[in-house]
């Protein structure tokens, strides 16, 4: 095996390293931007710290509570079409799914820039590392998160 492809092998995803809980923060981030709404809006229209939001957006912020993401649904909606957490779960579900599809076909790999070393320090993918992925499935699929 070339060196090229043992690099590839070594990103390869796992189905079991994709959670729901990080993916819930890039669905918030991508009804947002569709709704052309920054992060300091959300917040503000969610009642939020700018910063819970931003780290709920990138997965960190670990678990997000319903009544959170009730709020983030409520501030989203009123910013265009009607939104409930309960889609924002549906949302992220579904992601999750597809993304572990595309890793039991070996077709998920990590995004530039990212080690192979960053599958073996962390049992879950971030947020950021879902996000980016997530987005890639978008534009090579023309799909969008909901």
């Amino acid at each position: 095996m070339d060196r090229s492809k043992s690099d590839q092998a070594a990103q390869l995803v796992k189905p079991t390293q994709i959670g729901l809980v990080p993916t819930i923060g890039p669905v918030i981030a991508y009804h947002r931007a569709a709704r052309s709404m920054s992060q300091a809006q959300l917040a503000d229209a969610s009642g939020l710290h700018p910063m819970v939001l931003s780290k709920i957006e990138r997965g960190v912020q670990g678990d997000v509570g319903i009544v959170t993401i009730e709020k983030i649904a409520r501030a989203l909606s009123s910013a265009g079409r009607e939104l409930s957490a309960s889609a924002i779960v549906a949302d992220a579900e579904r992601w999750v799914a597809r993304l572990r599809v595309e890793a039991d076909r070996g077709r998920l790999t990590l995004p530039r820039g990212l080690s192979g070393s960053a599958l073996d320090s962390e049992p879950l993918l971030s947020g950021k590392v879902l996000g980016a992925m997530m987005l890639a499935l978008i534009g090579s699929h023309g799909d969008s998160a909901g």
